[in-house]
């Protein structure tokens, strides 16, 4: 059972923030259908699941990238990654 601390660093590290960019493109798309008169909604959830799911796989594999190569170290800029600060071991992420 994942505990309170890892479920909230695994939350972190999937980057929430950057879904919203990831389904825009989809919901484009659906809207575009939609005029054309070919929208249907089951293309609709299953193009949102994708595309959320390779954004936060792309978040995840993008925050072990950086801790292996030295990227994510004590002087870098922004938000604390997962692996950085040791909330996620690189073994769970991989």
């Amino acid at each position: 059972m994942v505990q309170k601390g890892q479920f909230k660093a695994w939350m972190a590290a999937m980057r929430l923030r950057t879904l919203p960019l990831a389904a825009a493109s989809i919901i484009l798309g659906s809207a575009l259908a939609a005029q054309h008169g070919s929208f249907r909604w089951i293309i609709l959830i299953l193009a949102l699941c994708t595309a959320i799911l390779l954004q936060i796989l792309s978040n995840f594999a993008n925050d072990l990238g950086d801790f292996k190569k030295g990227t994510d170290d004590d002087g870098r800029i922004g938000p604390t990654r997962a692996l950085q600060s040791g909330s996620i071991s690189i073994k769970a992420m991989q």
